[in-house]
Order: structure tokens, then sequence, then C-alpha cells
């Protein structure tokens, strides 16, 4: 790390270490704003940096205002936590665990289940850089897409007969259009392709 890099990881490393030795659990002084008064350096250069190191996995984040970051090595080292979360719900949750002794349950950013893939083991780095940041997928992919069976229900709601219409028409939009079409024409004796629909004429 460059020396101002340096400087505010070791001001962090302090402010952590104080909190924790003090019983506060506040972290109060562990944020831009205060590391960049006492540095007397600009504000967003610190904040470049924190988030820097945090996505090096030197810092743990807790969400707030201000945006509080924490040593992972004085978390770890002094709770002797294995795995220590990447990111913190608040202040109050970190506090409520240190004080029980029990490890942070990393709601916001959920465990990356790849044997290697934490701090200092050998598959990290190779892992940042095929995934980079924070924000992993770590459940079903499809679970992640927006139900749109409604929507595709409402679109073609004239044709429907049966639940599998809408997913034949949600797997292939034009075919399944085409059949209805030609189902209706079998069902009602009229051919579609040959009505003329604006001046209601409809041939048998």
């Amino acid at each position: 790390m460059n020396n101002r890099k340096d400087s505010i990881y070791e001001i962090i490393v302090k402010y952590t270490r104080e909190s924790i030795l003090d019983n506060t659990f506040q972290f109060e002084h562990c944020n831009a704003f205060d590391i960049a008064l006492e540095l007397k350096i600009d504000r967003s250069n610190v904040s470049r940096l924190l988030n820097q190191m945090f996505h090096e996995y030197l810092l743990i984040k807790i969400n707030g205002r201000p945006t509080t970051y924490l040593s992972r090595e004085v978390i770890v080292n002094e709770f002797h936590y294995s795995k220590a979360p990447q990111i913190i719900d608040n202040k109050e949750q970190l506090r409520e665990q240190l004080i029980l002794n029990t490890p942070v349950g990393n709601t916001s950013s959920p465990d990356f289940k790849i044997v290697g893939s934490n701090m200092g083991e050998s598959l990290k780095e190779i892992i940042d850089k095929v995934i980079p940041g924070e924000k992993r997928i770590t459940c079903r992919p499809a679970d992640l897409i927006e139900n749109e069976m409604d929507k595709l229900e409402a679109e073609m709601k004239e044709w429907k007969q049966q639940d599998e219409d809408v997913l034949s028409y949600a797997l292939f939009p034009q075919v399944a259009t085409d059949f209805f079409k030609y189902r209706q024409a079998q069902q009602e004796k009229v051919d579609m392709t040959q009505a003329d629909t604006k001046n209601a004429a409809y041939p048998v």
C-alpha cells in the first residue's frame, strides 16, 4: 500500500481496536470524514481509498450515515472468527453480536461457498477476477428473474382456453398465436386468415 493508504488503514485499525477495548462498540471515528480531518486530506480521496481497501477484503463495511469501516483483521483476531462478513446492516447489529461474542451473520452479502475463496486462501484472487465486486449469485439464478406469467396471460387472454396455452405462448409466442388462430377457426368453422375483421366479414 502507498503511504496515504497505509496511514488510513492504520487509523482504521486503531479506531476499531479502541472501540472494542473501551466496550462502546460505537466506532464513531471509523469514517471518511473523521479520518480526513485527522490526516488533513480531502474526504473524497479518503472515501476512494477506503472503498478500495473494502474491495481488497481489508475492511468490513457497516451501512448507514456516515458509512463506517472496520479493520477485518482486528475483528477476526479479537473475536476469533473463522470468517467475517463483508457488509453489516448497522452498528447495533454488530454491537449485539460482539457483546454476545458470536459470529456476525452476513445478511447483506451471503457467504460464497467455494473452497479457497476466503481471505488469504489460494483461489480468492482468481475468483475476484472472474466475479468482481461484492455481489455474487449464491441462489438459483432463475429465482432472480421477475415472474411475467400474469403479463403474458394478459397479452394472450383472447386465445386462452386452458392453462397450458399460457405456457405455449410464453415459450413460442408467434407459433402459439398462429396455432390459437387455427384452433379457433376449426372450432368456430371460421377461417380467420381470410376474414375481413375491419368490416366484420367472416367466410365459412
